[in-house]
């Protein structure tokens, strides 16, 4: 079901890598952060109709790291995977539906392919999809290498793509793919 080397097109020939520090993985801490983050979502929610109060004794979490799709989505998978996380209703009404355990899993695989692929923490990628799961899969993933997204619509045209490669730095493209005869001419990352 998750196979991202088969949905995602590459490219990386046409701008050199960014710097690349290297990629560690922080988990020690990762039960204390979230609980931390519920308490303060809990505080505010707890509060929502008592704006004074919530403003005044409101403290954010106090965190050395943490990463939102490791310590929080992937700590929602593990209590009640079951549970809806997506549900992408299109057009003609057709729908997708994913749950928290489901885009856990394949986000994990999808991070490992960026990895394989020289995904790094702090690398900056664009990515280039529409509203689907791949999309949301990508997302989780990035997040999971500790890289910055950038997420961009397929419909860029190059020199749209170009000012997002510079401005953004990015060091790396994804796309959904797309007939190799318009690859070339909608987009710098064919």
């Amino acid at each position: 079901m998750c196979r991202p080397s088969h949905r995602l097109l590459l490219s990386t020939d046409w701008q050199a890598p960014a710097r690349r520090s290297i990629a560690r993985v922080a988990t020690l801490n990762a039960g204390a952060a979230t609980a931390r983050v519920r308490a303060a979502r809990d505080f505010l929610l707890n509060h929502r109709e008592d704006y004074a109060t919530a403003y005044r004794d409101y403290r954010p979490p106090a965190l050395e790291e943490f990463n939102w799709s490791l310590d929080w989505f992937d700590a929602i998978a593990a209590d009640g995977g079951d549970r809806p996380a997506l549900w992408i209703v299109e057009p003609d009404g057709g729908e997708t539906r994913r749950t928290f355990a489901e885009l856990s899993a394949c986000s994990n695989q999808v991070a490992n392919w960026l990895r394989e692929h020289g995904v790094v923490r702090g690398d900056r990628v664009i990515v280039m999809l529409g509203n689907q799961v791949e999309l949301w899969e990508t997302i989780l993933a990035t997040m999971k290498l500790g890289a910055v997204i950038i997420p961009a619509t397929p419909m860029l045209g190059p020199a749209d793509l170009v000012d997002r490669v510079e401005r953004g730095a990015s060091s790396r493209t994804y796309r959904a793919p797309i007939r190799r005869s318009l690859s070339a001419s909608r987009s710098p990352a064919g």
